[in-house]
């Protein structure tokens, strides 16, 4: 699936049991929301991911952004995770394996 950059997407639960971050090298794929070019990062991208519960489902919020704000991140995955409903989080990660399905959330790394 595509990389938007700062998109919040939902998943199946990850393996971590508290935020994770992942830095990737320069060169990775990505487009930016609403657009359909795609560029190459000219910096590091990096992957956050963090497990979340709605009435007993269990899903991951991730992100890719080319900001390294641990705090803030977390924060508006954990926005992001209250918004949602145990009927979104379910038809999103019905597909399993690889596949997400974008929120209509983003992080917004002016909101420091």
């Amino acid at each position: 699936m595509d990389i938007i950059l700062n998109q919040i997407a939902v998943w199946s639960p990850c393996l971590v049991s508290s935020l994770n971050v992942r830095e990737m090298p320069k060169g990775e794929r990505f487009l930016m929301p609403g657009t359909v070019i795609y560029r190459i990062s000219e910096t590091p991208i990096y992957r956050y991911i963090k497990n979340y519960t709605i009435k007993k489902v269990k899903f991951s919020l991730f992100v890719r952004t080319a900001y390294r704000d641990d705090k803030l991140v977390e924060q508006q995955l954990d926005e992001t995770a209250k918004k949602l409903t145990k009927e979104y989080v379910l038809n999103a990660i019905s597909a399993g394996g690889m596949n997400f399905t974008y929120t209509p959330y983003s992080v917004d790394m002016g909101a420091k």
